[in-house]
């Protein structure tokens, strides 16, 4: 194991009533997390809805007493794109 650790995260988009036992789940890759974006162990994620289709996403992690970790609170502001028809 290197140190620090490189951390690597996605958002996915998906409908849990889409979930099948025993097939793999899919659903619509919206973010990627890596460097240069500052990256961790991110270990929470709380979502707000704001005007309009926008949504607020607030990503945690934290240094878990750990000199190679932090502690990071992430505001993202996703702009949602109107349905197509």
């Amino acid at each position: 194991f290197a140190l620090p650790p490189k951390f690597q995260a996605a958002i996915m988009l998906a409908d849990p009533a889409d979930i099948v036992p025993g097939e793999q789940w899919t659903g619509e890759l919206v973010a990627r997390l890596d460097s240069p974006f500052p990256t961790d162990n991110f270990e929470g994620l709380a979502v707000e809805q704001q005007s309009g289709r926008d949504l607020r996403l607030w990503i945690v992690s934290d240094d878990n007493f750990m000199q190679h970790q932090r502690t990071l609170l992430l505001r993202l502001r996703w702009q949602r794109q109107k349905a197509r028809k």
